[in-house]
């Protein structure tokens, strides 16, 4: 057993928080299939971001390790949020579509013995989420679900 610790790389400072994110950018310009976009971020925002992020003592070895470590585990993810994505969407656009074809298939005299209301004003209409918010919220999620975890294994202690 070496008296070294291993490294560990599950809780990012702030600085490799932020390489996360631009990581994710690059995985979801690539699933859209801008590469060239995606190379341009790869090679300019995130190395700065890589260079800013590295504290002294890391080696170019360590610093590579990690940033393999997070672009693997951010492709994954944008590839997951795709997947979901592409699986939601149809199911979505059935559920929008079906109260619309509930009020078409009713009866004329049916219409007619309603009380006519005053319709209600239709909320704002939010901005389309994009993968990389969706990835965003699953990351909330997940952090929050580590963090009960780590209270719970806490309370077990």
């Amino acid at each position: 057993m070496s008296s070294e610790p291993a490294p560990h790389f599950s809780i990012p400072g702030n600085a490799w928080n932020d390489v996360a994110r631009t990581c994710r950018r690059v995985w979801v310009l690539r699933e859209h299939g801008r590469h060239d976009e995606a190379e341009l971020l790869r090679q300019g925002e995130l190395a700065g971001q890589v260079a800013a992020a590295r504290s002294p003592a890391e080696s170019d070895a360590d610093v590579a390790g990690r940033l393999e470590a997070i672009m693997t585990h951010e492709a994954e993810r944008v590839a997951s949020a795709a997947v979901l994505a592409e699986l939601l969407l149809p199911i979505l656009a059935q559920q929008l579509r079906a109260p619309a074809a509930t009020v078409a298939t009713a009866s004329p005299v049916a219409i007619q013995a309603l009380p006519k209301l005053d319709a209600p004003q239709a909320p704002a209409q939010r901005p389309a989420a994009s993968i990389a918010d969706f990835i965003d919220m699953m990351i909330a999620q997940e952090n929050a679900t580590d963090l009960s975890a780590r209270a719970a294994q806490r309370r077990a202690s």
